[in-house]
């Protein structure tokens, strides 16, 4: 079938009974928006003081294994902080089994749209029935009005060469009274300043799947009292369920972080000046999506008051070549997943199977 044509829903779903399967799928119309989002127009619009989070998702395709890529239409309004996303994308299957991630930003947008390409595995087939649901998320970062006027699915011939997630969380982190935004985005905080939470969160909440992990701050210093005691430090939490929904969180920012410390560093001035300060750290499946765990992760980054300090990036990338010595701490019992059986006695002894 020629890739231009487009099938009805009906077929689209049961591609078996048109001979061929489909290679274009238009979604839009499809896809299921949450309380932030408005629909108008055939488009689907948040506003960019909407609270951060998913305002469209859908629409639980059964898709053949190959490359598929996802392309959408889009109007971005003015940003908050021009240099950082507005708008991130989740591949996932049965909210379990992230297939990719990406964010943009303003300028990444800037010829009307942009595209999100994914493999689907024999595991995640159109074979394995209801295991094998594919959901499209649409997040609102919470940095400008965004309106999706376009969503299309199209089928790849070949293979492509999938990069590594990669989560840009600088501009999704809280900062404290102790700092300043500048017009891109970026954090500066002078020496004089009280030194303690400079950069806390990360909202929309951040879920991870199981994996190894470098956590990436490109910083600079300046103005040091001494260059080899500790500038900034950074934490990783998991398990964390930091925001409270106040409007004014920058007022009173929470001075000890909840959940569980996964990996921790101090940075001196001349480790900044070297590069990057990485963190690597490693989620355990108990805390991971593939478990159904519902346990955030948190990103802390504090200042010691020996060094001016500007803060460019804080991203977050999926590695495979951690040090071995990356483990992930062993959790407390409510970081498990909760089961809740539904049916009749049958399903007690199920429950009892699992208590004992």
């Amino acid at each position: 079938m020629p890739e231009g044509v487009a099938l009805d829903p009906a077929s689209q779903l049961i591609p078996e009974r048109m001979g061929a399967p489909p290679s274009r799928w238009d979604l839009l119309e499809r896809l299921d928006s949450t309380g932030i989002g408005r629909r108008a127009d055939g488009s689907i619009t948040v506003r960019r003081r909407a609270p951060g989070g998913c305002f469209l998702y859908g629409p639980y395709l059964h898709l053949r294994p190959g490359a598929y890529r996802l392309t959408f239409r889009c109007r971005i309004g003015i940003p908050r902080l021009a240099a950082q996303p507005v708008l991130g994308i989740d591949i996932c299957v049965l909210n379990r089994f992230q297939l990719g991630w990406r964010d943009f930003t303003v300028s990444e947008l800037a010829a009307g749209g942009g595209s999100l390409e994914f493999v689907v595995p024999p595991e995640h087939n159109l074979g394995t029935g209801n295991e094998a649901r594919f959901e499209f998320r649409f997040f609102h970062l919470g940095n400008a009005e965004v309106a999706i006027t376009r969503v299309e699915l199209v089928a790849l011939p070949a293979l492509p060469a999938l990069p590594k997630p990669h989560w840009r969380l600088l501009g999704r982190l809280q900062l404290s009274p102790r700092g300043k935004r500048t017009a891109d985005g970026g954090v500066i905080v002078r020496r004089f300043a009280p030194s303690g939470l400079l950069l806390y969160g990360g909202w929309p909440y951040l879920r991870l799947p199981r994996g190894s992990y470098r956590l990436a701050l490109h910083a600079r210093a300046n103005s040091a009292r001494d260059p080899r005691k500790p500038a900034l430090s950074v934490e990783v939490f998991g398990d964390s369920r930091w925001h409270r929904g106040v409007r004014l969180p920058f007022v009173a920012p929470p001075s000890s972080a909840s959940g569980i410390r996964m990996a921790a560093r101090d940075a001196s001035t001349e480790e900044i000046a070297s590069g990057p300060v990485t963190l690597d750290f490693a989620v355990p499946l108990e805390m991971a999506v593939e478990a159904g765990a519902d346990a955030p992760f948190e990103i802390r980054i504090g200042h010691f008051g020996n060094a001016a300090l500007t803060i460019d990036a804080v991203d977050l990338l999926r590695v495979d070549d951690a040090p071995v010595s990356v483990t992930a701490p062993r959790t407390r019992p409510a970081g498990r997943p909760r089961i809740v059986i539904i049916g009749n006695c049958q399903s007690e002894k199920l429950r009892q199977g699992f208590v004992h």
